[in-house]
């Protein structure tokens, strides 16, 4: 077995190896070495919009934090590098997580519980619920064979830990469970509630022993002190200590009105109050006097814990950013380990000898890739906030780059990145540019003398070829023969002849705007919205009879012009060209799949989108033949290579992957950083950087991260990179696996 696993955190969501999957004990013993990518946080539950944290735990060493998100995804950190070990997966919502007292085994909390080998990812028991009632807090007593689970429904559930039994049920509050604590000996629970009420329950005899009244808001954290005579809970309206003998109260400290949730220090001494301001408010508990107040983050804070020894402090936001305060004290030494950046990708194409990546995203970042250097040649920042549209040229030597529902597209030389000039449009005017089908022309709407024009533009200077008198243009698309071109817009489709300039017809169907030609050049569907979409006969002008679809923002036609795909935010559709007859798709809300193309033979579909993962369809029943991927956020676009052998998407996430359309493989993820840092990474582990950007690669054993410096001679690898993103079909990169030994790396770090 390799010695090698790659978890790429993408996101923070993990994805194995196909050489050896995090879930399989057998394949992945802690013994074992993963190279781990560690890349940008850029998770959304839409695009642009990231996924909150909602749990977050400190292990009991203070090494380790874990977290769970809106998402479902359970991820392990570590605390002094803030990188990435690695991920578990616990769909849906993920709303508690906790540490094992030996800091080993992990606890998730869903609608279900879960206990997971923290040093290997090994799933080790699902907890299952009669009602599933959902988790929100979890304790372990403390010689972690024991674990409570607070529920929604008011109950606290008894688990034993060897064997995944419930043990108990018990009624704790008419209200949900927000917080739980065991005391040391397991015999009682301590629970809280969304009613504000505090209990204290026999375990064994599940009797009521008292009830500690005097929090108004709901209750956000309970501990027992070290001798157990010592109650701690903590609400927005204050943090209080109880006699948990006589119920009495010892201590309260009051906290500022405007406080969402909080936390108290294991010694006692301290309370950390997060505010609606995204503030930090620290107190010493006794003297009940303000430390300091710091300033946190500028999103939400969703969750916070102490370090065991009560000095630092993690605090986790809404944008799905962890804050480790290093200093609670002075609330100095402030960082952000995993800092969002929305830079989801919008856009990706493959430049037609299939040599070069072209990729656009968010704030204007346009990146072209080498693929047989295995590096990026070329990080362009564009004028427009979002790129959504881009194009290569058919001798690699330009490049177009724009938002079609802004004020520009850019066009650029992809020699040295040079801005060739740029097609300032009316916002009005949503015509994406492109090139000609042999690369000399580009077509494109901008002013010329105040007045907007829609013209073709000679490809090397940038200069005005032809003027076309398109009305308010929408959509074009040239045949592709290169001899004709059609734009929709506000009046009826028009034919151009692109040699000469010259308007050729019109055709027959008001305010179109969706234009698509089959590959023989000889027909072009004209769509427009809330009417079918109709086949015409470009020599004639002349409707095809018989051949009309239902409206959809895209369509594709198959290789071989028998089929046709049709695309939108809410469905996928595939019919036959010869009857028109619907063959099938894919309805329904949400839409999960928004993107699709044909497969090479075109005997298959792929599609992928919110869904985050790629689907092959067999073209005569729609029925799904495979899945594969896993981006963290929903997949933007999608570009088959020129001999249809490989696939690659872009996504919400921010990452490029290249895979192999046959067989679903992971080829390689393209990942551009920050500062103009980039990585490329196979699953493998080999990867090529920037000079920086290896330091996104570590090496993880159990739950200890090392700095990929200790094997970096045998990771970075651009010639094998290259060789995997070819489809390895020398044998170089599994034989380059076979011979790797990164435990030895790690032992001997000279």
């Amino acid at each position: 077995m390799p010695r090698s696993l790659l978890w790429l955190a993408t996101l923070g969501l993990a994805i194995a190896s196909p050489y050896a999957a995090a879930q399989t004990p057998s394949q992945a013993p802690y013994r074992d070495v993963a190279v781990v990518a560690q890349l940008p946080n850029a998770s959304a539950t839409e695009i642009g919009d990231a996924t909150p944290i909602n749990a977050v735990a400190i292990s009991p060493d203070g090494r380790r934090i874990l977290t769970g998100d809106q998402q479902g995804n359970v991820k392990l950190w570590d605390l002094a590098s803030g990188a990435f070990i690695r991920g578990f997966r616990h769909a849906p919502a993920v709303s508690a997580v906790a540490f094992s007292p030996d800091g080993r085994r992990i606890a998730s909390g869903s609608a279900t519980a879960k206990i997971w080998d923290g040093e290997t990812g090994r799933l080790i028991h699902s907890l299952e619920q009669d009602a599933a009632p959902g988790i929100n807090a979890f304790s372990f007593s403390s010689n972690g064979l024991r674990l409570a689970s607070g529920n929604n429904d008011g109950s606290v559930r008894m688990w034993d830990v060897l064997s995944g039994r419930s043990v108990a049920a018990i009624s704790a509050t008419s209200d949900s469970v927000t917080a739980i604590a065991l005391s040391a000996d397991g015999t009682r629970v301590l629970t809280g509630g969304q009613n504000s009420e505090i209990r204290l329950t026999d375990t064994n005899t599940r009797d009521l022993i008292r009830s500690f009244a005097g929090h108004t808001s709901p209750i956000r954290s309970l501990a027992f002190s070290a001798d157990g005579s010592t109650i701690l809970s903590g609400a927005a309206d204050s943090a209080r200590a109880w006699d948990a003998v006589t119920g009495k109260p010892i201590q309260s400290t009051a906290l500022p009105p405007w406080t969402v949730t909080m936390a108290v220090s294991p010694d006692r001494a301290r309370v950390l109050a997060c505010c609606n301001d995204q503030t930090v408010l620290v107190s010493d508990a006794e003297t009940r006097a303000a430390l300091n107040t710091v300033q946190v983050t500028e999103h939400g804070i969703t969750a916070l814990s102490f370090t065991p020894d009560g000095r630092r402090a993690v605090l986790a936001n809404d944008r799905g950013e962890l804050a480790i305060l290093d200093d609670v004290i002075s609330g100095q030494d402030l960082r952000i380990v995993n800092r969002n950046t929305p830079d989801a990708l919008h856009a990706v194409t493959v430049s037609p000898d299939g040599r070069r990546l072209l990729v656009g995203g968010d704030r204007g970042k346009l990146l072209l890739w080498d693929l047989e250097g295995a590096r990026l040649v070329h990080g362009m920042q564009g004028k427009a906030e979002r790129i959504n549209a881009v194009a290569t040229s058919r001798d690699n030597r330009r490049l177009l780059s724009g938002d079609r529902f802004g004020d520009r597209f850019d066009l650029w030389d992809a020699q040295d990145g040079r801005l060739v000039r740029s097609f300032e449009k009316d916002l009005s005017i949503h015509l994406a540019a492109t090139f000609s089908p042999d690369g000399r022309l580009v077509l494109a709407a901008t002013f010329d003398d105040g007045r907007p024009v829609t013209g073709l533009w000679d490809a090397e200077s940038g200069a005005l070829v032809h003027r076309l008198d398109a009305d308010g243009s929408e959509r074009a698309a040239f045949s592709p023969d290169g001899r004709h071109l059609v734009i929709t817009g506000n009046g009826a489709p028009t034919l151009w002849d692109v040699a000469t300039g010259k308007l050729l017809r019109t055709f027959d169907i008001a305010g179109s705007l969706s234009v698509t030609f089959a590959p023989d050049s000889r027909r072009v569907l004209l769509g427009s919205e809330g009417k079918p979409a109709t086949l015409f006969d470009v020599e004639s002008g002349k409707a095809v009879p018989g051949l009309q679809f239902p409206y959809s923002d895209s369509f594709t036609f198959s290789r071989d012009g028998r089929r046709l795909l049709s695309h939108s935010t809410e469905d996928v559709r595939l019919f036959d060209l010869t009857s028109g007859r619907l063959l099938g798709g894919i309805e329904g809300y949400p839409p999960y799949e928004t993107q699709a193309v044909f497969g090479l033979d075109s005997q298959t579909w792929i599609a992928g989108g919110y869904g985050r993962t790629l689907t092959v369809r067999d073209v005569e029943t729609s029925g799904i033949l495979r899945q594969f991927g896993a981006h963290s956020g929903p997949i933007t676009a999608l570009a088959p290579f020129p001999a249809g052998a490989r696939i690659v998407s872009a996504s919400a996430d921010g990452t490029a992957r290249l895979w192999n359309a046959a067989s679903g493989e992971l080829l390689a993820t393209f990942v551009s950083a920050e500062n103009g840092e980039w990585l490329i990474v196979t699953p493998e582990g080999f990867f090529s950087a920037s000079a920086d950007g290896g330091g996104l690669v570590k090496l993880v054993r159990g739950m200890e991260v090392y700095p990929v410096d200790r094997a970096r001679d045998q990771l970075q690898r651009p010639d094998l990179v290259a060789e995997k993103i070819a489809g390895d079909p020398r044998g170089l990169v599994r034989d380059a696996l076979s011979r790797l030994d990164l435990a030895k790396a790690i032992a001997d770090p000279r």
